[in-house]
């Protein structure tokens, strides 16, 4: 087994990173990990150093990396909560039709 940390070259900081792979090479270079990585920090590639190892090398409080931005709203589960939001059949009609969800107008898809 393989192990592939990230550290911050400037401060030696461990990331909250950590890649491995059954056998001796990975299938991602190390310079596409380090660079889609640095930009979710908002670094440079080149300030972010990559450890390969038969161990996981890190040690320490580790960076953690940021959250990434939610995905699109999923509209089976908007339905299902206009659905038991409702109180009255007007409500429940609105819901079913798409009324008052984002990307509708006049409960009609744009």
């Amino acid at each position: 087994m393989l192990f592939r940390n990230l550290r911050k070259r400037a401060t030696g900081e461990w990331l909250d990173v950590l890649f491995t792979v059954e056998g001796d090479t990975f299938s991602v270079n190390e310079s596409s990990h380090r660079s889609d990585i640095a930009a979710s920090l908002r670094l440079l590639a080149d300030e972010l150093e990559v450890v390969d190892s038969p161990t996981d090398r890190r040690s320490g409080v580790l960076l953690k990396l940021p959250l990434p931005p939610p995905g699109p709203p999923n509209p089976d589960i908007e339905l299902r909560e206009g659905i038991r939001a409702a109180t009255t059949l007007g409500e429940l009609k609105n819901a079913l039709l798409g009324v008052n969800r984002p990307g509708r107008v006049e409960g009609r898809p744009l």
